[in-house]
């Protein structure tokens, strides 16, 4: 049995891309029990001549495919545009308002995937 509290209090790095700029992927480091409160603060500091809102304007959504198995990946065609600060209709049915993730659909989604675990 995996014991979660002690896999997410572990460092993780997360690679970002900042929508619409040319180069805009980068990496934080964040542990996995951090809310998106912690991680938006983080990525304001990593990027702060390029971030110019305040951290908690930031809107973060994960790069996942449309059915969530898998994550965009950076060798596809939409992950390169993504990089080179274009959007593609995949790239943009990613950001949708309903898929802008805050501390609770971050929270929703992680109990979840515990269920979903623990059922299994």
């Amino acid at each position: 049995m995996i014991n979660h509290d002690i896999t997410l209090a572990t460092e993780m790095t997360l690679l970002c891309v900042l929508l619409g700029v040319k180069d805009g992927l980068f990496s934080v480091d964040i542990k996995g029990n951090q809310i998106v409160a912690q991680l938006t603060l983080a990525l304001k500091k990593t990027k702060d001549n390029t971030i110019t809102c305040d951290a908690d304007k930031l809107q973060l959504f994960l790069a996942r495919s449309r059915d969530e198995k898998e994550w965009l990946k950076a060798d596809s065609d939409d992950g390169r545009k993504l990089r080179s600060g274009e959007t593609t209709a995949a790239i943009e049915a990613l950001i949708t308002r309903e898929k802008c993730l805050d501390d609770i659909a971050l929270s929703r989604r992680f109990l979840e995937e515990r269920l979903h675990h623990h059922s299994t």
